[in-house]
């Protein structure tokens, strides 16, 4: 009798009655044989993954349970791989990777190709969403792999495209056209020309960002003509506003620009496509900006803003915005309102940061309510189940009095789990809360963060200009008025200020690299002679013009395993400080020894020095530490917090010994290499 109901259930899922509701699978789930349970709450759980992370979580664990009772490796699989959609859709990247690579092993063990293609190009979203390159690209290729009948061809362009997303993410702008070519040689080899007006808008943005505009034109066009025959109007003023953009880049032919904006404009407004009306309408105002039609420019911009705010778009167009009316307003000599819009422009900025944060803190708080609509579900269900013990026992009650002994301890029971639940909810309740003060507080260093960021772009990096853009008038318009002391000293002070801005626009860009996570740390064996080498060749100059001394004790065969550019970049900012706060005729040296495991190097002087309560705030991202060197040179403050953010990722530390008026010496440590034999220390260059 069980393998004839097992047979009809079997017939009733192939005949499509998933198509039911939600209750009568339920009951099909219920009165099905036990080792055909696992199919049915697996068909549960899919039918919610878009919609309701918790109803798929609570239903995939009960295919689970019934699965791995049942020895059923196929639905242990299908069971993680729900439970991975489900986090995958809730954007919890991390706990979807979990499921899918639980998933993988029972996949390859029953030889499901086509789940096992779904499970690598899923394992290599996730990884693309965490900013884990290397790791989506090996899932990528794996699925690949594995693409190798006609009836994985689609699956196969669509791995394509996504390694070419990976590469375009990494700046590999020609690996990203060759696999973008990939993909759309399969697309026309199976006739889907939807698939190949995309191919070639993804070319053509390839080619935009390597800066080769005439390749990015070409298939800009080609996708625009597709999306007009398949009459595809959303898309085809995308292709017409992205061919304005590649006319604006070339800069001679800023009518077409305009011509095609245009163009896109009239669509987007038959399908009264707001937001994309707003982003035209912001780009042809500056089109019209780079004219020099300012009028026109101020027009537009001003009707983007209007339709931004109207419809509430977003802070990021009102940024853009913002920062383009105070561009244009400033051409135009109007400087009050240039200054208006750019305090504007500021606050949008502030708020987009802030918007990113909440966003975070939102992600926290939906997986505090997933799990908390889990334990509701479950409630539910041990209620309904409850319910119909309740049933059964008013039909047994006249036959059977002892079942009210046996019924009051289920109700015990019921009551002491009911009691550990919520002990365990208020648990995590205040595990949640503590995560959200963590965030608080990362919100807050963050904040420091940006404060410093644009303290130094607002003034550190702007003065610097002023000198050398005040200097080189005076020498362009009135060279001959000037005496040879005269002009050489303006343009040694030109030579220092542009020093400053490289050193001071090289530490933001290091510093923004590794804030955003984009800085590659490739340790390797080195020898610190060099690191050296490569640094004192920049700053030698800048010694010289103040008379100040370097010397070096650094054992030529001492060897590190550390990331050179890094290194280079701690030596540079370090002994450049040195430099800067040394008094003309005094001395800086270098030295470095072996400690165990570890290289210490000391950078000391005979400088001005630095006051006890500075010494304590000098590493703090939210300090107001900022010193002006023995000749007026300025500073961030930044330097010294790169190098210890790039020390400690070698596991090393950063300290100073200082007193006023005595000098400074900063010392550091960083790994050995195996490799590195300590000898006799060499000679000492000067």
């Amino acid at each position: 009798m069980k393998i004839i109901v097992g047979l009809i259930l079997m017939l009733f899922i192939a005949n499509g009655s998933f198509g039911q509701s939600a209750d009568s699978l339920l009951n099909v789930a219920k009165n099905s044989p036990d080792d055909q349970k696992a199919i049915v709450y697996n068909q549960l759980a899919k039918r919610y993954r878009t919609s309701d992370s918790a109803k798929t979580i609570f239903y995939a664990k009960k295919a689970l349970s019934w699965a791995q009772k049942h020895n059923q490796a196929r639905e242990i699989g299908l069971a993680y791989f729900t439970m991975g959609d489900a986090n995958y859709y809730a954007s919890s990247f991390q706990e979807g990777k979990k499921y899918y690579k639980l998933a993988e092993p029972f996949f390859i063990g029953t030889c499901d190709t086509a789940y096992l293609i779904e499970t690598y190009n899923s394992l290599g979203l996730v990884d693309y969403y965490l900013n884990q390159n290397q790791e989506a690209l090996m899932y990528y290729f794996k699925g690949l792999e594995l693409c190798r009948s006609e009836k994985t061809l689609e699956s196969k362009a669509d791995f394509y495209t996504n390694i070419a997303m990976v590469h375009r993410l990494m700046e590999n702008h020609q690996e990203a056209i060759n696999y973008y070519y990939k993909s759309y040689k399969i697309n026309k080899q199976i006739h889907d020309t939807a698939s190949i007006a995309v191919n070639f808008n993804n070319i053509a943005s390839a080619y935009q960002y390597s800066g080769k505009l005439d390749s990015a034109k070409y298939y800009f066009r080609k996708s625009l003509n597709l999306f007009q025959k398949q009459g595809n109007r959303v898309r085809e003023s995308i292709a017409l506003s992205n061919i304005a953009v590649v006319f604006f880049l070339m800069n001679d032919s800023l009518d077409k620009a305009l011509d095609y904006q245009q163009q896109a404009a009239l669509v987007f407004n038959e399908l009264n496509d707001n937001r994309n009306i707003a982003y035209v309408e912001q780009s042809i105002g500056s089109i019209y900006s780079k004219m020099g039609k300012y009028p026109e420019a101020i027009e537009h911009l001003t009707q983007s803003l209007e339709l931004t705010k109207r419809f509430n778009l977003g802070f990021e167009i009102l940024k853009i915005n913002y920062e383009a009316l105070s561009e244009v307003y400033e051409k135009k000599g109007n400087f009050q309102e240039a200054l208006k819009y750019y305090k504007l422009f500021s606050m949008a900025s502030d708020s987009l940061l802030n918007q990113e944060k909440m966003k975070q803190i939102t992600s926290l708080e939906k997986q505090y309510e997933t799990a908390r609509k889990e334990a509701e579900i479950q409630q539910l269900q041990s209620e309904k189940e409850l319910a119909e013990v309740e049933i059964r026992k008013n039909k047994l009650i006249r036959q059977l009095g002892f079942v009210v002994i046996m019924l009051l301890l289920v109700l015990v029971f019921y009551i002491s789990v009911r009691y550990f639940d919520r002990q365990k909810s208020n648990r995590l309740l205040m595990a949640q809360n503590r995560k959200i003060e963590k965030s608080e507080r990362e919100l807050q260093k963050l904040n420091a963060a940006k404060n410093k960021f644009f303290s130094i772009i607002a003034h550190d990096l702007k003065n610097p200009f002023h000198t050398v853009m005040g200097y080189s008038y005076l020498l362009h318009n009135e060279y001959d008025e000037f005496t040879e002391e005269e002009r050489r000293k303006y343009a040694g002070d030109i030579y220092l200020s542009a020093n400053n801005i490289l050193r001071l626009l090289q530490n933001l860009l290091d510093w923004a690299r590794s804030q955003t996570g984009r800085l590659t740390y490739n340790p390797q064996p080195v020898r610190l002679e060099r690191i050296y080498e490569n640094a004192i060749s920049v700053l030698s100059p800048v010694a010289e013009q103040k008379q100040i001394s370097l010397s070096c004790q650094i054992d030529e065969s001492l060897i590190v395993f550390a990331d050179p550019l890094m290194m280079e970049t701690v030596f540079r900012n370090l002994i450049n400080n040195a430099i800067k706060f040394t008094h003309e005729g005094g001395w800086v040296n270098i030295s470095a020894s072996s400690a165990g495991p570890m290289a210490e190097i000391c950078v000391a002087d005979n400088g001005t020095g630095i006051s006890s309560e500075d010494q304590k705030n000098m590493f703090r991202i939210d300090s107001k530490v900022k010193r002006r060197g023995t000749s007026n040179e300025d500073g961030s403050g930044l330097g010294l917090i790169l190098c210890q953010e790039f020390i400690e990722k070698h596991g090393g530390k950063i300290r100073v010994e200082s007193e006023p008026g005595q000098g400074s010496r900063f010392f550091f440590t960083v790994p050995l290499s195996t490799r590195h034999k300590p000898q006799k220390v060499g000679t000492p260059t000067v």
